[in-house]
């Protein structure tokens, strides 16, 4: 009891940063988690049953590693369709975190927390993090490529991190879109990751291309036995789109980030837009700045992957506004340095100025998220997209067992 007393007194500002952070991150992502649509959407359930056994995820290995962590608490007896809202919102959570570090790594604690506030209460945050299906792995795999390079250089000189980066790649391989992004981060970190693999011993040469097979190796075998999930796996589509087509999809993504939102309703307040004029500006600030230093390794990262992915969402393939939310969020964010940068020019050395550049930026930043919230939690679950998406009840296979509360899910 004396150890704990004195853990709490020397770490009590760290105890509670972490207690404000898992309050907020449960009221943002679980809380009213079944009582704030009315029912499960058809990919909720869908999703449910593509993790009810291992076979089922063998013979369709895509989102592999989302549909193992589903697959866990089905086998366990937990067959209720919120678990996929839970790990979605849990892998979000997580999303939330490694944001933060970027930033911090990036930029500064002040620019971090400012960042964080309006990507966690973002519209494709908001929407990925509290919805049962893989949808928040395309924001999630982003996110932990753009954190292994800082990660690295924090660590390196030791053989752990390499292990856990070839298990975390061969993860997100499996996630449509991912692979693209990959090969970026590859021919970005080229000259790092040959020469980290120069100094080690052939031990760890051959275990690390031993650990890297088998974990592609489910992936390869779905590719052979099924060819056409290679375009699926990279986010292309099934047919080659036609001229009307590209020009349409390029119209909805530029009307619903900027104007207004097209749907689906499963992942957007159809009829608003997705960012606030605030945003559109702050967006604007951060990629004159991001282009002016183009040869910074997380910038090309950045402002390549969300060339990419735009291009794959207008081809019409499986990729979605939620892979560009992280991306266009950093990018924000790097405009929020940039203004305070500029207006600390100006008054570098009264105290004054400087709070007053915090303000103004806190005040864009609250309107915002004031803007998002109202959104999520109020406009969208009574619009008619959602009454008509989310109406569908707990599957009967999966009701739990009669007097076995152990399988309620409730939050």
């Amino acid at each position: 009891m004396g150890t704990f007393s004195q853990f709490i007194e020397t770490h009590w500002r760290h105890v509670l940063l972490w207690v404000s952070v898992g309050i907020v991150g449960y009221f943002l992502l679980f809380f009213g988690m079944r009582t704030l649509v009315p029912g499960f959407s058809a990919n909720e359930i869908a999703t449910q049953g593509s993790a009810t056994s291992l076979t089922a995820i063998w013979h369709d290995p895509l989102n592999a590693p989302y549909k193992l962590a589903l697959w866990v608490p089905f086998k366990l007896g937990h067959h209720s369709v919120l678990w996929t809202r839970a790990l979605s919102a849990s892998i979000a959570f997580l999303s939330g975190l490694l944001f933060y570090f970027i930033l911090q790594a990036l930029f500064s604690r002040r620019i971090a927390l400012f960042g964080v506030v309006l990507f966690v209460i973002s519209a494709g945050f908001l929407h990925a993090g509290r919805l049962g299906t893989p949808l928040i792995m395309q924001l999630f795999g982003v996110l932990v490529l753009m954190s292994l390079l800082p990660l690295y250089l924090t660590i390196q000189g030791r053989i752990w991190p390499l292990y856990v980066g070839v298990a975390v790649i061969g993860g997100l391989l499996y996630v449509p879109g991912m692979p693209w992004f990959i090969i970026i981060s590859g021919l970005i970190m080229a000259k790092r990751i040959i020469k980290a693999y120069r100094k080690l011993s052939l031990k760890h040469r051959v275990l690390l291309v031993a650990l890297a097979t088998a974990l592609i190796a489910p992936l390869v075998w779905g590719v052979i036995r099924t060819p056409s999930m290679a375009l699926t796996l990279l986010g292309l589509p099934a047919s080659l789109p036609g001229l009307q087509s590209i020009g349409q999809n390029a119209s909805d993504l530029v009307r619903s980030l900027f104007w207004s939102a097209t749907g689906p309703a499963e992942i957007m307040l159809v009829g608003a837009p997705l960012f606030t004029i605030a945003e559109i500006a702050l967006l604007a600030v951060g990629l004159i700045m991001l282009t002016r230093d183009i040869r910074l390794k997380s910038n090309l990262f950045l402002i390549g992957s969300t060339i990419l992915i735009a291009l794959l969402i207008v081809a019409g393939g499986s990729m979605t506004y939620v892979a560009l939310t992280p991306l266009l969020y950093l990018c924000m964010a790097s405009g929020i340095f940039y203004l305070l940068r500029e207006w600390l020019k100006v008054f570098p050395v009264n105290p004054l100025a400087n709070t007053v550049g915090t303000m103004l930026v806190f005040l864009l930043v609250l309107s915002a998220s004031l803007f998002h919230f109202r959104a999520y939690f109020i406009a969208w679950p009574h619009s008619d997209g959602v009454a008509k998406t989310f109406v569908h009840p707990q599957p009967a296979s999966y009701d739990t067992v009669p007097g076995n509360t152990a399988n309620d899910v409730k939050f």
